[in-house]
Parts: C-alpha cells; sequence; structure tokens
C-alpha cells in the first residue's frame, strides 16, 4: 500500500486498504457522513479498497463508497459516489465509467 502526500484518509468508519492499493497526492477518503446537518453525529460507513488499485491525485472517495475494486483505477480528480466493481476505470465528477479494464 502506498499513500501519496497531503492525503486525507478518514478513519471515523472502518477503511480497509489491501496491499498493492495506491493512493496518490491529495486523494480524499471519507468514510462518514451527516446528512443534511453538519453539526448531527456522523454516521459511519465501511469502505474496502481491493488490491491493486490505483485512486489518483486529488480524487474524492465520498461516504456512499463502499467498495473500490481489485485492480481498478479512479482518475485524477474524479469524485467517486458509488461502489467500483472490479477492474473498472472512473474519471470525471462525479465518476462515471469510461471503460472496463481487461483483467488478464
Amino acid at each position: 500500500m502506498e499513500i501519496g502526500r497531503q492525503t486525507i484518509l478518514d478513519f471515523s468508519g472502518d477503511l480497509t486498504i489491501e496491499e498493492g492499493a495506491l493512493v496518490s497526492e491529495g486523494a480524499i477518503i471519507y468514510t462518514h457522513d451527516h446528512g443534511y446537518d453538519p453539526r448531527s453525529k456522523p454516521t459511519s460507513t465501511p469502505l474496502v479498497i481491493k488490491r491493486n488499485c490505483w485512486i489518483g491525485s486529488r480524487a474524492i472517495v465520498l461516504p456512499s463508497v463502499n467498495y473500490i475494486g481489485e485492480n481498478a483505477i479512479i482518475g485524477s480528480g474524479a469524485v467517486v459516489t458509488k461502489d467500483v466493481p472490479d477492474g473498472n476505470i472512473y474519471v470525471a465528477g462525479p465518476g462515471r465509467l469510461l471503460k472496463r479494464k481487461d483483467l488478464n
């Protein structure tokens, strides 16, 4: 696992980052949500970042995400709002499927 400089990892939920994952510089990963009231008690959400995935620089992973799959790629600056299946490549904001990566 490699974590870039100035990265924010929110461990208030259950965050698991597996071996070989790379979280690039300045990425932000959230594991809690306040809903519409910033003063409310936060709700924790679990997130698993699987093996060999790559989260690009300045990408943001919101608490609605519970799974980023093995060999997935999150492009720089993407805003991820839903789970990312194994081998998928997401770009833009909110993240959208660009294409399916060959797993071989």
